[in-house]
């Protein structure tokens, strides 16, 4: 037997594809803030990021504290 380690996933919007990369970019960053706020140890416990759009494939993001 084994044990489910227990997992949040969040996914959320952070513009349409109409938007220009700056406005992409800051309420992405927006979003981290807002998330890594809440958490206990920050980005400490989040072990991966991805973007993508609707039907695009998922490019994961390197994050630099």
């Amino acid at each position: 037997a084994y044990r489910r380690q227990r997992q949040m996933c969040i996914r959320d919007r952070v513009g349409s594809r109409e938007q220009g990369i700056e406005d992409l970019a800051s309420n992405a960053v927006a979003v981290w803030d807002r998330v890594t706020g809440k958490l206990e140890r920050g980005a400490g416990n989040i072990r991966s990021c991805y973007v993508k759009t609707s039907m695009g494939p998922a490019i994961k993001v390197e994050v630099v504290e």
